[in-house]
C-alpha cells in the first residue's frame, strides 16, 4: 500500500478531511476519503467504584441526533498529559469522580486505531479502581453520568441498547475492565 498524494478538502480546528490518492497491496490506484485529527490520541476510562459498580455517561452526540451512553473519554489535548493523566482529568470533568490504581489496559500511550477505514485517530483503554464522587461533571461537558452494577452490566447495556445509543465499543470495553478488575480483587 502507498500513499501517492493527500488533498485537504476541508480544515476545521480540530479535523481535517482529506483525499487519498492512493495504490493499493494489488496495486490498483484509488481514493480514499477519511479524517485527520490535529491530536489523534484518546482515552476511553471504565472506573469501578468502592461498591463495584461502573460509571458511564449519556452524551449529546450530535452527528448521531441524540444523547449516546459511553464510558468517560477525551483527547490528549493538554500539552505534558500522558495518557493516565488525561484519564485521571477526563473522568473528573465528564463524572466528578476521582479514583485510585489508574492502568493502561489496552493500547499504551500511541493508542489503538479505532475506525481505519474513516480517521487516523487512536484510543487507549485506561481501567481504575476505588472510585468515589469528589464535584460535579463540568457544566461545559454536558455529560450525564450514572451507575450500573459491574456484575450485571452487560446485560443491562444489551437491554438499554434496545431503546438508546449506547457506542459499540463500550462492550469490548467493559468486558475487558471486568477481567482486569475479577484479577485485582483476588
Amino acid at each position: 500500500m502507498k500513499i501517492i498524494n493527500e488533498e485537504t478538502l476541508a480544515e476545521t480546528p480540530f479535523l481535517k478531511l482529506v483525499r487519498l490518492d492512493c495504490i493499493s497491496p494489488l496495486g490498483r490506484r484509488l481514493k480514499w476519503d477519511g479524517t485527520r485529527r490535529e491530536n489523534r490520541r484518546a482515552v476511553s476510562v471504565v472506573a469501578v467504584t468502592k461498591d463495584e459498580k461502573i460509571i458511564l455517561v449519556r452524551q449529546p452526540r450530535y452527528l448521531i441526533g441524540s444523547e449516546v451512553i459511553e464510558f468517560p473519554a477525551g483527547l490528549l489535548d493538554i500539552k505534558g498529559e500522558n495518557m493516565i493523566k488525561t484519564a485521571k482529568r477526563e473522568l473528573l470533568e465528564e463524572t466528578g469522580y476521582e479514583a485510585t490504581d489508574f492502568t493502561i489496559l489496552l493500547g499504551g500511550e500511541e493508542g489503538l486505531v479505532n475506525s481505519p477505514g474513516m480517521t487516523d485517530e487512536r484510543s487507549s483503554l485506561v481501567v481504575c479502581k476505588n472510585a468515589v464522587k469528589a464535584a460535579e461533571p463540568l457544566e461545559n461537558e454536558e455529560t450525564k453520568p450514572f451507575l450500573l452494577d459491574l456484575k450485571g452490566a452487560y446485560q443491562e447495556l444489551k437491554e438499554l441498547a434496545q431503546r438508546e445509543e449506547v457506542a459499540f465499543k463500550v462492550f469490548g470495553n467493559l468486558a475487558l475492565a471486568k477481567d482486569w478488575y475479577e484479577g485485582r480483587r483476588k
